[in-house]
């Protein structure tokens, strides 16, 4: 800006009539033509001057080659990293959606021991939190994991599972304290952390954001909305600030059909008009190696917490299995369902004693 006010000769006008820079910035280009004797497109050129001077907006742009390359958690799986593009990203909410005996929690038990993965073996060499809620944290599997895990990575299984910091809470006001009081503290102390897991949200939110009621009546309904509203926030300030993977398992709940088609339809009909909505995007997704129709009804039921957990989530991994029947194994598979990263797909899956892969 001296530049220009040297060019235009205006400096003993300036000092005379005592003008800083602010003052430059906020009076009207007619008056800062009057007052300096220079026509009004110098006075709007000087003004932009000093508003560049006050505020370099050009040194405060970000643009896409600014931002730090994403990384990701493997699943140490090449079929299961290839669908997600390297596994689940660091910096975002992921979460993880199915009903019971689909495999949630052996994915994020999993999620624990590949975020261990050795630098020298270009893993992330990180640490994990796992927060439950339901039951009692399976030891004897986590045991399991490190034992095969820690011959993997040349490592004692004592060691990585040191490196698993569990939490149990049993009410929403324990979730809600660890998730905002609680795990930020740990990132700061823990800066080798890159994965926190909460299993499970819908546990302890179910019936507070789908938009339904609950014991407690409307007014609990709608704080435990704002509480979920909340929590989002908070969680993905902590996956950007600190870099981590946020997992966040939900549950799922029968859903209600209200097409005019299915009213109309008589109940023995099997059709797929039958069906809800929803259910109708994804019949058209191919399964390598299966067939859609063993998980139609597992993915026929839609996410607890609804529409105000979901606009928290960046990524939505759905897991769905088939009727489960005695004497026979049981299907899995595993779908994005939505994702900025990649596109729908999914994949069949086999549950064995080393974690969960890709059946293909």
């Amino acid at each position: 800006m001296d530049a220009l006010i040297d060019q235009l000769a205006i400096r003993p006008a300036i000092e005379a009539h005592g003008l800083d820079v602010d003052e430059l910035v906020v009076k009207a280009a007619g008056e800062l033509s009057r007052l300096l004797k220079i026509d009004e497109g110098k006075a709007v050129q000087l003004r932009e001057a000093a508003c560049h001077q006050v505020y370099p907006w050009r040194t405060h742009i970000t643009t896409l080659s600014d931002l730090p390359t994403t990384r990701f958690v493997s699943l140490h799986d090449p079929k299961l990293d290839s669908m997600l593009t390297g596994g689940v990203p660091l910096g975002s909410i992921t979460e993880i959606v199915g009903e019971s005996s689909s495999g949630k929690t052996q994915l994020c038990m999993q999620m624990c021991f590949t975020v261990q993965k050795p630098r020298r073996l270009g893993g992330l060499g990180g640490e994990a939190v796992y927060i439950h809620n339901e039951g009692k944290f399976s030891s004897t599997r986590c045991a399991q994991l490190a034992s095969w895990y820690g011959g993997v990575y040349g490592v004692a299984p004592e060691a990585l599972t040191s490196k698993i910091h569990v939490k149990r809470t049993t009410t929403t006001d324990q979730l809600f304290a660890l998730l905002a009081y609680q795990v930020p503290l740990l990132l700061e102390k823990h800066a080798d952390i890159k994965v926190v897991i909460v299993d499970s949200l819908g546990a302890a939110y179910r019936g507070g954001g789908g938009g339904g009621t609950e014991t407690g009546g409307t007014g609990r309904h709608y704080d435990n909305m704002a509480e979920l509203c909340d929590i989002g926030l908070r969680l993905k300030r902590l996956a950007h600030t600190h870099q981590v993977a946020v997992v966040v398992v939900n549950q799922v709940m029968d859903a209600v059909n209200n097409s005019h088609e299915a009213r109309a339809a008589p109940s023995t009909s099997s059709s797929s008009s039958s069906l809800p909505d929803h259910v109708h995007d994804w019949l058209d997704m191919d399964l390598p190696g299966s067939s859609m129709a063993y998980f139609v009804d597992s993915l026929a039921k839609v996410p607890t917490l609804g529409l105000t957990w979901a606009n928290a989530v960046t990524t939505r991994l759905r897991m769905a299995r088939a009727t489960m029947m005695d004497g026979r194994p049981t299907r899995r598979a595993l779908f994005v369902e939505f994702s900025p990263l990649v596109p729908r797909s999914g994949v069949p899956l086999l549950i064995d004693d080393t974690g969960i892969h890709a059946l293909i």
